[in-house]
C-alpha cells in the first residue's frame, strides 16, 4: 500500500476542497471550503452557512475517495497487479488482493458511494426540505 507524505497529503486536501466547490456550488460564497498550506480546514460557521459542520467531512470522503481511486487505478495498472510466487512446494499468490480492493472501491461502502449519498443529502438539505423529498 503506497505511504503518502504530509505534503502529498495537503495537496489532496486542496485538490478535495476545488472539487468539493465545484460540486456544491460554494466556490465564491461564504460557505467555501478553504484549505490552509498547512492542511488545516477553516469552516464557515453555522449561522453564516447551514449545514456547514457535514463540509469537513464531506471535504474528508471527497479526500479518501481521490486516495482509493488512486490506489485502484495503481493497482490495475499492473504496478501492484499482484503476484503468484511459487517455489517449491510454497506458493504465495496475491493475485485476489487487487480484486478485492476494486471490489470494494466500486462497493455502496466505499468512500466515493459515501461521498455521493452525502451530496445528495446536502442537496436536498439546501433546498429546504429538511432532508426530506416528496415524490
Amino acid at each position: 500500500m503506497p505511504r503518502h507524505t504530509d505534503a502529498q497529503i495537503i495537496a489532496i486536501l486542496h485538490k478535495a476542497a476545488r472539487r468539493l466547490n465545484r460540486r456544491l456550488n460554494l466556490t465564491g460564497t461564504v460557505c467555501e471550503i478553504v484549505v490552509s498550506s498547512s492542511g488545516t480546514m477553516s469552516s464557515p460557521t453555522d449561522e453564516q452557512c447551514p449545514g456547514s459542520e457535514d463540509l469537513e467531512d464531506m471535504l474528508l470522503l471527497q479526500a479518501e475517495c481521490l486516495i482509493a481511486s488512486r490506489e485502484y487505478q495503481q493497482d490495475i495498472s499492473g504496478e501492484m497487479g499482484g503476484l503468484l510466487v511459487v517455489d517449491g512446494e510454497q506458493r504465495l499468490d496475491e493475485r485476489a488482493q487487487v480484486l478485492a480492493r476494486g471490489t470494494f472501491y466500486d462497493s455502496p461502502y466505499g468512500p466515493c458511494k459515501e461521498l455521493e449519498d452525502a451530496i445528495k443529502l446536502d442537496q436536498i438539505r439546501r433546498l429546504g426540505l429538511n432532508g426530506k423529498l416528496v415524490w
